[in-house]
């Protein structure tokens, strides 16, 4: 996933689909991509996301504001 498509993909799955929350996967946590989760906020968007290695699951979070 491209960091640009975040928030479309996001508002789709909640005003389209009709998600609650809306989780994504990412290989490595950037601070770009840490921004835009964060972004997400303003439109009362609930975000989670996790990180894999492989098919590992390395962590499991809710969006914080960016250091």
């Amino acid at each position: 996933m491209r960091n640009i498509s975040i928030l479309s993909y996001a508002k789709k799955a909640v005003y389209k689909q009709g998600a609650k929350i809306v989780v994504f996967e990412f290989e490595e946590m950037t601070h770009k991509i840490k921004k835009e989760l964060y972004n997400l906020q303003k439109f009362g968007i609930t975000i989670k996301y996790f990180t894999t290695k492989g098919k590992v699951v390395l962590d499991l979070r809710e969006i914080q504001r960016p250091e």
